[in-house]
């Protein structure tokens, strides 16, 4: 019985997420498919690009996995808490934000959810993670280079809410240790990345899909099974080849796309 009561913990947070999903594609279809994500900025465009054209998201792997994750968000209000007993002020938590931005008669609406504002600071992103992943982001070099997506969406945040600065807290979820690394508002890349969005958006008015951007994130991506770097074929922005690859090995190369173990 108690190894049932792990099962019924896994299995519910899969079909949570589920539900989740497939509420994402009725009643705020329309909303949802107007905007873009803080997350999706500098990463994989044509993740972006199906999710705003409707594409369902079919691989198992990001439900498999959903429950590492709620481990990890279990500890973040504690630590939350914390901070702001040391600081002498609590973060307000789950701040909302959407800004548009516009160049060439096309404009991109982004929204996000940071995890926490702390006034006179800046803001806060938690992000938990694998202990194998938590020994290798161990330097601001480190956050950069293995995980430039956390960056990107600190600099979106930065944007979002016209903050100076914003800290990316890691936290294992092995062992519930944590370091945080500082993201500096920089306007010069936040422009880029903006531009990037705006690229995407053209691309989804136009029904031409851009091209995938493989990386740690294909692991746990709903639509690697559709992806053309794992096989799939899309013709005028639609799906016309759907490929099982557990295993995400690029079809192009045969390299594999490898993640930390779990």
């Amino acid at each position: 019985m108690a190894q049932q009561i792990v099962r019924w913990i896994k299995e519910g947070l899969v079909q949570n997420e589920r539900d989740r999903q497939a509420k994402r594609t009725t009643g705020t279809t329309d909303e949802h498919r107007s905007i873009f994500h803080a997350r999706e900025g500098s990463g994989c465009q044509l993740r972006a690009y199906f999710r705003r054209t409707g594409v369902v998201e079919r691989s198992s792997e990001k439900f498999r996995y959903l429950y590492l994750g709620a481990v990890g968000n279990a500890v973040e209000p504690t630590l939350l808490s914390a901070i702001g007993t040391a600081a002498g002020e609590q973060p307000r938590c789950q701040e909302r934000g959407s800004r548009a931005y516009s160049a060439r008669g096309i404009t991109a609406t982004v929204v996000g959810r940071i995890d926490a504002l702390l006034d006179g600071v800046g803001g806060i992103e938690i992000k938990n993670v694998s202990g194998e992943e938590w020994g290798d982001l161990a330097s601001i070099a480190a956050v950069r280079a293995g995980r430039p997506s956390h960056v990107a969406q600190a600099l979106v945040y930065c944007w979002l809410f016209d903050l100076p600065r914003v800290f990316l807290l890691y936290v294992s979820r092995d062992d519930a240790k944590f370091r945080a690394f500082e993201i500096k508002r920089d306007k010069k890349r936040e422009q880029e990345i903006l531009e990037e969005l705006l690229a995407t958006e053209e691309a989804i008015q136009k029904k031409e899909p851009p091209s995938p951007k493989p990386g740690f994130q294909c692991y746990f991506c709903g639509y690697s099974e559709v992806c053309p770097a794992f096989g799939g074929q899309l013709h005028k922005g639609h799906i016309v080849q759907v490929t099982s690859r557990p295993d995400l090995v690029l079809a192009d190369s045969g390299e594999e796309i490898r993640v930390p173990t779990t």
